[in-house]
Formats: structure tokens, C-alpha cells, sequence
């Protein structure tokens, strides 16, 4: 498994988080409505909103996942938010259509062993132009269909 390697700009990326102040807070409503419509929209076992922090992914929102967190060193998420960012919208998409052919991921404990992840999209959001909070869905084998959809939400 490769770690993501951390971005040059991490500390500033880190600043802007913390400005948030919503690491660690309750459920909010408008999170939980977006990842409940994501995951029965794109009929998805998994989506959720995340927070990249130093040493963990926290789930501000996550349906079909039933921890709080997990470690940055396992997370795709971590490798999601050093994409570049351009102004386009295809920038923001950050997307494995199959986990098992990344040499990234194909020995990562989050495929190999449940929920044995196959299909990842996530779109980044950001404040100051430093990525903050992913957007993900997750399926063990997404049809073409699916993630034709997916792009588009």
C-alpha cells in the first residue's frame, strides 16, 4: 500500500480546516440530507462527507459507514486531496474505477477487507483554494451507468 504523500501546502490547508471549527461536531442536518441522496441516487452502499485532517478522515456525514473515522495512512481520501485543482469542474473529481488495478490501493486494508471499496469518486471543496472536505461514493463494483451519473452530481 502506498501512503499519500503529504501536500506542500499542508500547513496552510490545515489552517483553513481548523478556521471551521467543525472537526468533531454533531450531526448537522444538511449533511446527512446530501449523503443520504447521494447514496440512494447513485444506489451506492456508501457515500459520505469528510474532513482530511493530519492524522485521521473524519466523516462530518456518512451513510453505509458505521465508524467516525479513520486513519489518513489508509484512506483514499488522503491521496484524493493532492489532485490539482484547476477551475474546471472535471478537476475537482478525484475518481478509481478499480481500486484492485491502482498500484495505490491494490494491497490497501479498505479493499482487500470490508467493505472491499472497487469504485471511488470524490469531489473536493475548498476554502481559500486549499482542499478541505471531500464528497465521496463508494461501491464494491459500480456499473458504467453509475459512474456516468456520478460525474455529474
Amino acid at each position: 500500500m502506498k501512503e499519500a504523500p503529504i501536500p506542500i501546502t499542508e500547513i496552510d490547508r490545515m489552517r483553513a480546516l481548523h478556521s471551521l471549527n467543525i472537526l468533531d461536531t454533531s450531526p448537522e442536518k444538511i449533511y446527512e440530507r446530501t449523503t443520504l441522496i447521494a447514496k440512494q441516487a447513485f444506489n451506492a452502499p456508501m457515500a459520505y462527507i469528510c474532513f482530511v485532517g493530519t492524522c485521521r478522515v473524519w466523516f462530518k456525514s456518512a451513510q453505509g459507514v458505521d465508524i467516525p473515522e479513520i486513519g489518513r495512512d489508509i484512506s483514499i481520501c488522503g491521496h484524493a486531496i493532492n489532485q490539482i485543482i484547476t477551475d474546471d469542474h472535471a478537476s475537482r473529481l478525484f475518481e478509481i474505477t478499480d481500486t484492485k488495478s491502482d498500484s495505490r490501493f491494490i494491497d490497501n486494508p479498505l479493499v482487500i477487507n470490508a467493505p472491499k471499496v472497487r469504485y471511488y469518486m470524490a469531489m473536493f471543496y475548498s476554502l481559500s483554494k486549499k482542499k478541505i472536505l471531500v464528497r465521496s461514493v463508494l461501491w464494491m463494483q459500480a456499473s458504467a451507468l453509475q459512474m456516468k451519473m456520478i460525474k455529474t452530481f
